[in-house]
């Protein structure tokens, strides 16, 4: 899955540890959507933050496969 999101107000709303610095509000993102042992890929590019999750292997993790 990936989550495209607009580096905005909004954002550190969300993560107020993140204090307008876009370092550490990449660092609280691979936080948040880190499942278990799969840590997100999160990536900054100008205004945007993409965050890329690895979905299938977190599916078959749960399942025991």
């Amino acid at each position: 899955m990936q989550i495209i999101q607009k580096i905005e107000d909004f954002l550190f709303d969300l993560f107020p540890n993140a204090k307008r610095n876009v370092e550490v509000l990449k660092e609280e993102l691979i936080k948040y959507y880190t499942y278990g042992p799969y840590k997100s890929n999160v990536v900054i590019e100008d205004d945007l933050v993409i965050i890329n999750i690895d979905t299938p292997s977190i599916i078959l993790n749960k399942m025991g496969l």
